[in-house]
């Protein structure tokens, strides 16, 4: 089974959600003081024609933020590479330019562009070096890009100080605080330390609980992430349970096509996958990734996953020709992607060389297995990603008949667990869903 890395990929979509929500909601209105949280009068009343140059640079926002909310990120996001065009030549929309920034980088983040992204981040951390709440704001956004880039000591700093940062400015108690433990939580999980990570998700919970009515959405990402981590630990059946409760509440609130938590369908596909329900995960998966392509028809990493996804169904299930197919696809999908995250490229490999071992191909189900290790050794050395893949190599270099040299393989695979005292990690990998602004 493949939880952890699944939780990365499909995280792209919610994440985004979670941690950039702010400039959906705010992107268009600046602040006074030049911080993201403030708000302004909006855009007048005007004869000029929408896209037009002389169009005002308050109905400009306004149009992109209607394209963006529409799902037409592309265009969105040129209107706003526009804004800033004109920001740079306009002394007075200085105090504009923080937000037009964390807009256009939340953007590029839907658009699987995370090195701009992370470009758009920094950028604004130094317009906004004197206002310790915003910077907490976008460093959690920056930490989200770091962690699907497979940078989690940076990502880790980055939470730490806005973790410190709400704390102190807006209470321990805040919404802003118990995100920020959120995507740590994440973090933790994906990366193998699992004591920390039950930490952050307990105050996550914790947080959420208190502050956020029984029927408010944003508790599906809190739902969401708890069950990553419960499925990491082995605890299924509870990860389950809340998935179901997200999707019910998903349901109810945005109703089924709503792509801003669409992550929660693929999380339960995977549980179905566990308890070798393949009949119910690809019925969940098909409708994933129909609501994906709505959003972006011309592919993503998050669909790229889904589509590994099923092609592992297809492999449970025997339909050979349909599994190499869609895995296929997944990999030219992921191809236009994999030089900015390469845990990724592991995971749908990885899928890859099950199917080959279905097949009796061992060579190829080798080769497949030494990629993703090596993958992850760069991102995340002597986690249980590595330890997984490890195991994975081992199986096929026994049917290779090369039996020290798998031995040694599944030494080191287990050293690397017992290190982590991590026994829900065995035989498992990640997921990359979750990071999408709304």
């Amino acid at each position: 089974m493949r939880f952890l890395f699944v939780f990365i990929v499909s995280s792209v979509s919610s994440l985004v959600s979670s941690v950039s929500s702010l400039a959906a909601q705010e992107a268009g209105s600046a602040p006074p003081d030049g911080g993201l949280s403030a708000v302004v009068e909006g855009p007048r009343a005007t004869n000029t024609s929408p896209g037009s140059a002389d169009e005002p640079l308050e109905l400009k926002r306004q149009t992109a933020n209607q394209l963006w909310s529409a799902g037409k990120i592309t265009e969105a996001a040129n209107r706003y590479r526009e804004i800033l065009r004109r920001d740079e030549l306009d002394t007075s929309q200085i105090s504009h330019r923080g937000v037009d920034l964390f807009s256009l980088g939340s953007m590029l983040v839907e658009l699987n562009r995370f090195d701009e992204a992370k470009s758009c981040f920094e950028r604004v951390l130094v317009l906004y070096r004197d206002h310790p709440v915003d910077s907490a704001e976008v460093l959690a956004s920056l930490a989200g890009v770091q962690i699907i880039q497979g940078s989690f000591v940076e990502a880790e700093r980055s939470l730490k100080i806005a973790i410190a940062a709400f704390t102190k400015y807006v209470g321990a108690n805040d919404i802003r605080t118990a995100r920020a433990w959120n995507i740590n939580a994440w973090l933790y999980t994906i990366w193998g330390r699992i004591s920390d990570a039950e930490e952050a998700s307990r105050k996550a919970q914790a947080i959420a609980e208190h502050v956020m009515p029984p029927d408010n959405v944003e508790r599906c990402r809190f739902l969401d992430y708890r069950a990553e981590y419960l499925a990491a630990i082995g605890r299924f059946t509870d990860a389950e349970k809340l998935w179901r409760q997200a999707t019910a509440l998903l349901q109810k609130s945005q109703g089924e096509a709503s792509p801003q938590y669409d992550s929660i369908y693929l999380h339960l596909a995977q549980a179905y996958s566990w308890t070798g329900e393949y009949k119910l995960a690809q019925g969940m998966l098909k409708q994933f990734l129909e609501i994906e392509r709505q959003f972006l028809p011309a592919g993503s990493i998050a669909q790229a996953v889904g589509l590994a996804e099923l092609g592992n169904t297809y492999t449970h299930l025997r339909q050979y020709a349909d599994a190499e197919s869609t895995l296929m696809r997944s990999m030219d999908m992921l191809a236009r992607f994999s030089h900015s995250v390469p845990l990724t490229d592991a995971f749908v490999g990885a899928y890859l060389g099950d199917y080959y071992m279905s097949r009796g191909r061992w060579s190829d189900a080798e080769n497949s297995y030494r990629k993703a290790m090596e993958l992850r050794r760069q991102a995340a050395p002597d986690s249980a990603l590595v330890a997984a893949s490890m195991t994975e190599l081992a199986a096929a270099l026994e049917k290779l008949k090369r039996k020290d040299e798998a031995k040694k393989f599944k030494e080191q695979a287990q050293a690397i667990l017992a290190v982590q005292h991590n026994p829900g990690s065995s035989g498992q990998t990640v997921d990359v869903k979750s990071f999408r602004a709304k």
